[in-house]
């Protein structure tokens, strides 16, 4: 197994799917963004890599079980980038005091000039409006009810903190 050719193939493919989504993104941001993460870093570069071996320059220069190695390289890198996007492109209270201190110097700020800066309306107003574009949530009467994957997701996430013994509400 050549590790420079599983490098090779794998890392510059990552590189494309990130330059693709980055690109992507910028031009028009899908309204299901999570299908379009997918099909960018997950399902697009298996085709791509595991073409390689049957493309005719593809025998002898990258081989199966390679080609395999350079997509689970690539799958690892996609995997840590795609759990990280949420909280890079979600408003993030948390990023935003980070941000807020950033600018401040080194006086520091008092917690009225923290709460200054923040609109909880429309912190939760853009949380709705995401799990709504997900399919987590759905319009019904006034209000929003679960869909059958905001359940899943809902489930899924309290049996998880559950596990790891803390509070289903709250962080």
């Amino acid at each position: 197994m050549n590790f420079e050719l599983i490098f090779a193939a794998g890392l510059p493919v990552f590189l494309a799917a990130l330059g693709a989504h980055v690109l992507h993104w910028r031009i028009k941001r899908p309204r299901r963004d999570v299908v379009a993460l997918c099909a960018t870093f997950l399902i697009l570069p298996a085709l791509l890599i595991f073409s390689i071996p049957f493309l005719p320059i593809g025998p002898g220069v990258l081989d199966l079980e390679e080609a395999f190695a350079a997509y689970l390289l690539h799958f690892g890198l996609s995997g840590v980038y795609i759990s990280s996007y949420p909280a890079f492109q979600a408003v993030s209270p948390s990023l935003q005091i980070l941000q807020l201190f950033k600018t401040s110097g080194s006086g520091g700020l008092s917690r009225a000039e923290i709460f200054q800066g923040f609109d909880p309306t429309s912190i939760v107003s853009a949380r709705v409006r995401d799990l709504e574009d997900s399919n987590l949530i759905k319009r019904q009467g006034r209000g929003f009810a679960l869909t059958w994957r905001g359940r899943a997701v809902a489930g899924l996430y309290s049996l998880y903190r559950k596990s790891l013994g803390l509070s289903v509400r709250g962080g």
